[in-house]
C-alpha cells in the first residue's frame, strides 16, 4: 500500500534535503506544526502538543533534538523569552522572506500575538539597546504585553 504525499509534505521534504538535514518523522512533524501555526512562535511544549494532536507520538527529548537540528541548519528561528520562571525558547519558521529583525507583540497570559514587520522600528530599538550596552544582533524580538481580553480578567 503506497501513501499519497501532499504538496506540503513534498515541499517540507525538499526543504530538509536542501538544508542538508536527513528527513525524519520528528523533523518533518516539527516543521508541519510550525507551518500550520505560522507566523506564531511556539515553545517546545506547544510543538509537542501539536505533534500529539496530529497523531505523531515522540518523546520530549526527540522533539528538543529535532528543534535544535532545524535551528542549526537554518530552517527555524529560535528566540529566548524571559518570564516569571526564567527564559524559555520559542521557535518560528525561517522562510525565504523571513526577516531576522521581526518584532512581535505577544500577550503574556494567552499568547495571542501581532507581528510587527517594521524594519525601521527594529532599528530604533537596536539603537536604544546599543546606547545601553546591549546588542540585539538582528534577531527576532518579542514585546510582552497583555491583550484587552486578558486584562478584563486580571
Amino acid at each position: 500500500m503506497s501513501e499519497v504525499v501532499t504538496n506540503a509534505e513534498a515541499e517540507r521534504l525538499q526543504r530538509l534535503c536542501v538544508a542538508g538535514v536527513r528527513p525524519t518523522v520528528a523533523r518533518g512533524g516539527v516543521l508541519q506544526v510550525l507551518e500550520e501555526e505560522a507566523p506564531k512562535r511556539l515553545d517546545m511544549d506547544a510543538v509537542f502538543q501539536g505533534l500529539l494532536e496530529r497523531g505523531i507520538h515522540l518523546t520530549r527529548g526527540t522533539v528538543y533534538r529535532a528543534l535544535g537540528s532545524l535551528v542549526a541548519h537554518g530552517l527555524l528561528l529560535r528566540e529566548w523569552r524571559s518570564g516569571i520562571s526564567g527564559a524559555k525558547a520559542v521557535y518560528g519558521l525561517m522562510t525565504p522572506d523571513a526577516r531576522l529583525c521581526d518584532v512581535e507583540i505577544t500577550c503574556k497570559k494567552c499568547g495571542c500575538a501581532a507581528d510587527i514587520g517594521n524594519v525601521s522600528l527594529h532599528e530604533q530599538l537596536r539603537c536604544l539597546a546599543l546606547d545601553r550596552g546591549l546588542d540585539l544582533a538582528a534577531q527576532p524580538m518579542t514585546i510582552l504585553a497583555m491583550c484587552t481580553q486578558c486584562a478584563k480578567y486580571s
